[in-house]
């Protein structure tokens, strides 16, 4: 299959990738990198750091952290992005905001504190965690609202296969 198949059939999502002499080329698949994001979280997982919450809850909130951490990925205009095309969207290769964004939906119902904290271990989780008086200016933001909307509307004819490969709760 092509590398050009495999972007159009959204059948197999990269991680990472890597170059070689006939170009880039996908070196993880995404579902292996997440579940062994997930193995080795869980397993330093020290339940005696609840952080005013419960054993129960961080774990669960780890476990969204690691399984959304690279939900952006799946999104198509990141894996043309990965696979070094050129005609993709460029504020959809951002991978974590999107993923970050998708954990605070999923969470701010349910507990707003940690709908926060998981929002912020998502988003950077490839950088410095931010500036914490900042955050209102970033939920406020339309572009970044925008962009979300943007990235969900391409990833949704895939989402069932992303739930289902990432075990992920409706």
């Amino acid at each position: 299959m092509s590398k050009q198949e495999v972007v159009q059939t959204k059948q197999v999502w990269y991680s990472h990738a890597r170059q070689t002499a006939q170009g880039r080329e996908g070196s993880k698949l995404l579902p292996h990198h997440i579940q062994g994001v997930l193995q080795k979280a869980l397993h330093a997982y020290w339940p005696g750091s609840q952080l005013l919450f419960s054993t129960q809850e961080c774990q669960e909130l780890l476990r969204q952290v690691v399984l959304l951490h690279d939900l952006g990925k799946y999104v198509p205009d990141f894996q043309r992005y990965l696979l070094g095309f050129t005609d993709y969207h460029q504020k959809h290769k951002n991978h974590a905001a999107f993923g970050a964004q998708a954990l605070w939906h999923y969470w701010h119902q349910r507990n707003p504190h940690l709908a926060v904290v998981g929002w912020v271990l998502v988003l950077k989780h490839h950088a410095n965690l931010p500036n914490w008086h900042q955050l209102e200016e970033w939920f406020t933001n339309g572009n970044n609202l925008n962009t979300f909307k943007s990235q969900k509307q391409k990833l949704l004819p895939s989402l069932p296969l992303v739930a289902q490969q990432l075990n992920l709760p409706e």
